[in-house]
């Protein structure tokens, strides 16, 4: 069975499967390991990428909520601002009307007491064209005078 060559070629054959299979495992070997070693790296990469987009969004999320915060501070402050200044307009205008009111009311007394002072002086200028025809002996002109002047007199009454 030694002295066969069908046994010698099989003793070959397996020897060179050996050998080559060796050669093959050992490289078949260190590209996966290889491989495994740049998924795991890879992995690794990702897995920093993943720790920075969290840390990101945490960043960008707390920011987010002090800009609304701020918004509503901002709003919440502009709102006050407008009711104050509403107040205050409104105030103002009350004290404007108050004054134009006293002005208007100090213009009609003053009107008034001018149409008074007006009427005072025209009647007495009438009685004393009265008295003056009178002591002049025209006592038909005096009379109609005396007349007219009451006329006036109850004419200004009613206006008043």
């Amino acid at each position: 069975m030694f002295a066969t060559a069908e046994f010698w070629v099989l003793v070959a054959f397996v020897g060179f499967i050996a050998l080559v299979g060796k050669k093959a495992h050992q490289h078949i070997s260190g590209m996966l390991d290889e491989r495994s070693h740049k998924i795991s790296n890879q992995v690794d990469h990702a897995q920093d990428l993943l720790a920075q987009s969290q840390t990101l969004l945490a960043d960008y999320q707390q920011k987010h909520e002090e800009a609304m915060n701020q918004s509503v501070e901002i709003i919440t402050r502009s709102e006050r601002e407008a009711m104050h200044l509403e107040k205050s307009s409104e105030r103002e205008l009350h004290h404007q009307m108050e004054l134009r009111e006293e002005f208007c009311l100090a213009r009609i007394a003053q009107a008034e007491q001018d149409t008074k002072d007006y009427l005072k002086d025209h009647l007495l200028q009438d009685a004393l064209g009265v008295v003056e025809e009178a002591l002049k002996g025209n006592a038909i002109q005096a009379d109609k005078l005396t007349t007219d002047a009451f006329k006036e007199l109850k004419k200004a009454e009613l206006k008043l």
